[in-house]
């Protein structure tokens, strides 16, 4: 009888270091797919300091975790003009950096298309934000992404007038300092609903122009939502007042002024969402 209760707990022993050997492998081998998600990941965000004719722009984004779902990005127009985009995917983790993933590839693939074919029906100066953006939540719509979602800002600079125009889907206001007077104000008009929501939404549109100096801040709610170790967040007054400190300098300057803010603020804290920050200066 105690052999056999002695080969019975051997027997106990080998199939739980058995199974614990393969929760191991098994463990490692979705961390070793979360990176290589991760690493796809970093390679749709272009160049953080592109050349654009009339703008100095710094770019910079980081996730909380090994994937994430904030995403900015841009595009040379035909016609001179340039688009920019910051957004962010619902949720975290793989998931949001694949819907994020599927976001860059239908917004490539409409400004190929723009950009190839000069004789289509969809091309610049006809080709908008609004328009884009409804194209964008349609597809994603139709392909029923499971009730995930992206926020989403974007924006076409004509160096030739100075006109930027620009639609939201739900994303956070960028802000705006004007440097005649110093003056902040939030980009908050032409909202919409985020998209992959609801098909057949219609977006608007906002046009101003921009004067030598200005400068637009586009952020991700990473950033306002950034916590301290008592829980109180980096909120918009704060950024507020970070942003409006920051008259001189380069974009990449008042970007990195202004990440120091908010790591100051976080004191060491992990942030618990993705954060990305976005500047162009009008020169």
């Amino acid at each position: 009888m105690l052999i056999g209760s002695a080969l019975k707990n051997l027997r106990t022993a080998t199939e739980l270091a058995e199974t614990y050997r393969k929760l191991v492998a098994a463990t490692a081998y979705i961390e070793a797919e979360v990176d290589r998600i991760a690493a796809i990941q970093k390679c749709l965000l272009p160049p953080p300091d592109p050349s654009v004719p009339g703008l100095d722009v710094a770019a910079w984004s980081e996730t909380f975790d090994r994937a994430g779902g904030d995403l900015y990005d841009y595009v040379a127009l035909p016609g001179g003009q340039w688009a920019c985009m910051i957004s962010d995917a619902s949720g975290h983790g793989p998931s949001a950096a694949v819907v994020a993933a599927i976001l860059h590839a239908l917004l490539h693939s409409l400004f190929q298309r723009v950009s190839r074919d000069a004789e289509t029906t969809i091309r610049f100066p006809a080709l908008l934000p609004t328009e884009v953006l409804s194209i964008a939540n349609d597809q994603l719509a139709a392909k029923r992404i499971e009730q995930s979602f992206v926020t989403a800002f974007l924006a076409i600079w004509d160096p030739a007038t100075s006109a930027f125009v620009y639609a939201r889907a739900g994303h956070n206001p960028p802000l705006l300092r004007r440097a005649a007077d110093g003056a902040i104000t939030e980009l908050s008009g032409a909202s919409g609903l985020p998209l992959g929501l609801f098909p057949q939404q219609t977006y608007d549109q906002c046009r101003l122009r921009l004067s030598p100096g200005d400068l637009v801040l586009l952020f991700s709610d990473g950033i306002v939502e950034a916590e301290n170790p008592s829980g109180q967040p980096f909120d918009l007054d704060q950024l507020r007042k970070a942003f409006a400190s920051l008259a001189n300098g380069t974009a990449r300057e008042i970007l990195t002024a202004i990440r120091s803010a908010v790591q100051s603020h976080e004191k060491n804290t992990r942030p618990k969402d993705d954060q990305t920050l976005f500047v162009l200066r009008v020169i």
